[in-house]
């Protein structure tokens, strides 16, 4: 009897293990532009993937890069499940990696170059050998610094920064002359004035790799255009600073890789 209960436990053990394995092999894991500093990336975006998570039933991971060298590294690796970034790059993915667009932030996002009062600043070509801050490369804003300035012997001097506000407190601060940031955020710091601002973008795009199965893209699909209207949704996209997220494709990003090809990061 004791021989028969010892069986049945232990074939009720490695069932379960099986699962526990089989689940752990189907999680995806979800990663977004390094845009904030790595623990700040974390607390903003991981209640995204753990939204996700319940809505779909696919246990997903958020990972936290700390800087975009390596975030662009690992990108062209093929080594992303599920990725939240700017539209060069998801057109990148899209061309170059076989990812599809589910779904992609409200409205559309410009970057402007801009100043202090202290550091009044007119004409662009008044900031050549001056210091601009902005992140790492391949970020948008940083490599707009090269269309800003695209004499090669007429060139500021790029200062990297972990996150946006990092790069405003270094301007506030007087260790920069200009930055690159955002445009919203120009109304949210008092005291900047915009020299030159980029052409309007389609706003982030969330895309999933090949490996994703059609079933789970069409669950996230689902469930990212539903948060807005969905109240258990509130705090991650509270969180994420996202208003909501709506329909979207490749299509919508076509193009848009021109930026990494212009300035040296794609052919």
């Amino acid at each position: 009897m004791r021989i028969r209960i010892r069986i049945r436990t232990t074939l009720a053990f490695a069932m379960l293990l099986g699962l526990l394995v089989q689940t752990q092999a189907h999680a995806l894991d979800l990663v977004v532009q390094p845009i904030l500093a790595q623990k700040q990336l974390k607390s903003s975006f991981k209640p995204l993937a753990d939204y996700l998570s319940k809505k779909t039933g696919t246990k997903i991971n958020f990972i936290a890069y700390s800087n975009f060298l390596r975030y662009w590294d690992d990108m062209r690796a093929g080594k992303f499940d599920l990725v939240l970034d700017a539209a060069h790059l998801v057109d990148y993915r899209a061309q170059k990696l076989g990812h599809e667009v589910l779904a992609k932030v409200e409205d559309k996002v410009s970057f402007s170059l801009v100043t202090t009062e202290e550091n009044s600043v007119i004409d662009v070509e008044e900031l050549v050998a001056k210091r601009i801050s902005a992140l790492a490369p391949p970020s948008r804003g940083n490599l707009q610094i090269d269309k800003f300035f695209p004499n090669p012997l007429r060139q500021p001097f790029k200062t990297e920064t972990r996150s946006f506000r990092e790069a405003i407190k270094l301007l506030q601060k007087g260790k920069v002359h200009a930055s690159v940031i955002p445009t919203p955020m120009v109304q949210v710091f008092p005291g900047l004035y915009v020299v030159e601002t980029t052409d309007l973008w389609p706003h982030m795009g969330f895309t999933a790799s090949q490996n994703v199965p059609v079933d789970v893209k069409a669950a996230l699909s689902e469930a990212l255009l539903a948060m807005k209207e969905d109240k258990a949704a509130a705090a991650a996209l509270k969180a994420s600073q996202i208003t909501g997220f709506e329909k979207g494709d490749n299509s919508d990003y076509r193009g848009f890789m021109r930026l990494l090809v212009d300035t040296g990061y794609a052919n």
